[in-house]
């Protein structure tokens, strides 16, 4: 359509010509015009008489693409890109640099634009070029000259033509003429520049910013520590990649791309004999979506149909990689999942992909599985950073699948790998807990560490051990006690090492220390003398039938039956009894309460006491000590002891 001229003003002595222009047919949010008319306004137009560039597609055209190219960005990228544009104190000149670079070449669309603007963050600040302060009023003029040197083609019937200091490049139907039209907006900004300097004209190719689309792409990324083949750095860059908490560690997305290639060769190699070729499904879908949004959004104009058509490739490879993602979460026991549903919707475009493609590839991504490799530790590390409650479902397994000294080491490791990990603390409480009824020392020394973690974290939750646990955990309150000690001056001192060395004495039995007082023995012995001899006699003459009375019911000497062992001393004995009695303590732990040990005595027919003085009696010459002892409510025997009075 050609712009008709609707009139001439005059302003600060030039004169403008002002057009009305047909406007596209695309409602765009007032924010994001806004915005672009700021980013492409005066400084827009002093930029390209910098670059003595004369383009026959209007600013306004321009804007209208900025604006709706800003529109389609995510809100994270949005923010990015604009905080980007802030904090430069260029004028936007990387901006206008690198949409200038893309006119340029022909490649003024939005997908383009897009990924202009979503890689522009990522770059470092780029050289100023060397070119003075051009002034409002010169701008205006070399318009206005472009305008007057472009009249006749006005009239002419070719109205598609760009011009960018060089042969005729076409891009759009708007003529040169509308090139002045969004000049004049804010009459009050063009008075204030200095009128003084003339405008600087430096040779086109000298600085311009060299914007390469795939710069960030995967396959540039990782062409030269891959050694990429030209078809695989091809692959790669067939979508734009963000990386997240997953693909943010470096050897999982390195992992990932390994997956997608050798995915795709297989999926190439599939389909190479087959009439429908992956190349011919892929432009199938193409043209479907391209349909789609020609008919639903009627955009006709410009570069749309390259434009949709390279979106629907760029989803079908991004589906391919995502699928691949997923596929080393789940060996790598990353819980969290994506989505890898194929986003072009579409009829047909999906049918054709769901069909055709989608079993392939779900096929042989399951296929190759086995060919993942596992993490090293610095990236299960990472992995237990990215997501803080990853160790339950490793926590589990070694449950599951281990005992003894083995549970205890893989327990160990876990907390191990997860020592950067925020949540390292319920490692360790989950495994204290757990371990109550197999291992209480190490139960003890687990809690420990996850108070010592605890006191290192954001958040200090304190969480005691609950009822149920304390009791497996300690026979007497004074272990409690004793305990509750240890983790009171672990958190004041915060040093681990002296607290986990005391757990190792906690359960020791412990010893009555008693003191005679030898004056007062002599003093007893002087007053109560008359009395002892009277007691020794009596004593004596019933000494015969004591011993009687308990060889009939302990039998401590004499011929050894088939039911007795033997001990360490081959001269001290044990009957069956007494070994029965000893097998119980080491049950409980070697330690028992006085009701269990009256109940035994009752039901082996004996006295509680005299059982307890015949094994005390029959081991004093090997332990030169009393072998049980009565603690409390309780009696308890040494272990070390114990150990030494059974052969096995």
């Amino acid at each position: 359509m050609k712009p008709i001229i609707n009139q001439l003003q005059k302003r600060d002595g030039i004169t403008v010509s002002r057009y009305q222009q047909k406007t596209l047919p695309v409602k765009i949010a007032a924010v994001f015009q806004t915005e672009a008319n700021q980013h492409f306004g005066i400084e827009w137009q002093k930029f390209l008489v910098r670059w003595s560039s004369k383009l026959t597609i209007s600013n306004q055209r321009i804007r209208e693409e900025i604006a709706s190219a800003y529109e389609k960005l995510q809100s994270k990228e949005r923010w990015e890109f604009f905080d980007k544009l802030q904090s430069q104190e260029n004028n936007y000149e990387d901006l206008h640099t690198g949409v200038y670079r893309l006119l340029l070449d022909k490649r003024f669309n939005q997908a383009n634009l897009l990924e202009l603007f979503r890689n522009l963050p990522k770059q470092t600040k780029s050289k100023p070029m060397n070119a003075p302060e051009i002034s409002a009023t010169a701008v205006i003029r070399s318009i206005l000259d472009a305008v007057n040197n472009t009249k006749t083609a006005v009239q002419t019937d070719d109205a598609s033509i760009v011009e960018i200091s060089g042969p005729a490049i076409k891009i759009n139907y708007e003529t040169p003429a509308q090139l002045a039209a969004p000049i004049i907006e804010s009459a009050q900004s063009i008075i204030n520049y200095n009128d003084n300097q003339q405008p600087y004209i430096q040779p086109q190719s000298a600085g311009i910013y060299n914007y390469d689309p795939d710069q960030f792409k995967l396959g540039n990324l990782y062409r030269e520590k891959l050694n990429l083949s030209a078809q695989e750095i091809l692959w790669l860059n067939k979508f734009s990649y963000y990386s997240n908490t997953f693909t943010g560690i470096e050897s999982a997305v390195i992992t990932v791309i390994k997956l997608y290639l050798l995915s795709l060769k297989k999926i190439v190699r599939r389909f190479a004999n087959e009439t429908y070729t992956l190349s011919a499904i892929s432009e199938d879908i193409g043209n479907a979506f391209f349909k789609y949004c020609k008919k639903n959004y009627n955009n006709t104009y410009g570069d749309f149909e390259l434009y949709y058509k390279g979106q629907a490739e760029a989803e079908l490879y991004n589906t391919f990689f995502k699928k691949a993602e997923q596929a080393v979460r789940e060996a790598w026991d990353h819980k969290r999942k994506i989505s890898t549903e194929f986003m072009v919707n579409v009829p047909e475009a999906s049918t054709i992909f769901k069909t055709y493609l989608e079993p392939v590839m779900d096929a042989i991504v399951e296929a190759l599985i086995p060919t993942i490799s596992m993490p090293d530790e610095e990236t299960e590390v990472q992995l237990n950073i990215a997501t803080t409650t990853r160790w339950k479902g490793k926590f589990e397994d070694i449950f599951r699948t281990k005992t003894g000294d083995e549970l205890i080491h893989a327990l160990y490791e876990l907390g191990r790998l997860n020592r950067k990990n925020p949540a390292v603390e319920n490692v360790y409480y989950e495994a204290s807990k757990f371990l109550a009824d197999i291992n209480k020392p190490e139960s003890l020394r687990f809690y420990l560490r996850y108070i010592h973690a605890d006191l290192k974290s954001a958040k200090i939750d304190n969480k005691a051990l609950n009822k149920t646990v304390q009791k497996k955990l300690f026979a007497t309150e004074a272990q409690l006690e004793d305990f509750q000690a240890i983790v009171a001056e672990l958190s004041i001192t915060q040093s681990l090492g002296p607290a986990l060395d005391r757990v190792t004495n906690l359960y020791k039995p412990k010893r009555k220390k008693i003191v005679l007082d030898t004056e007062q023995i002599s003093s007893v012995r002087r007053q109560h003398s008359g009395t002892v001899e009277i007691l020794n006699t009596y004593l004596q003459d019933d000494e015969e039938e004591l011993v009687t009375v308990l060889t009939e019911i302990i039998p401590v000497t004499g011929a050894p039956q088939n039911t007795e062992i033997n001990v360490v001393t081959t001269t001290v004995q044990l009957n069956q009894l007494q070994i029965d009695c000893l097998q119980l303590f080491k049950e409980n732990g070697n330690a028992l309460e006085s009701s269990a040990l009256e109940a035994f005595s009752i039901s082996r027919s004996v006295f509680k006491n005299q059982l307890i003085d015949s094994i005390n009696d029959s081991c004093y010459e090997l332990l030169d000590d009393i072998l049980i002892e009565e603690d409390g409510d309780q009696y308890i025997i040494t272990a070390m002891y114990l150990n030494r009075i059974f052969i096995s």
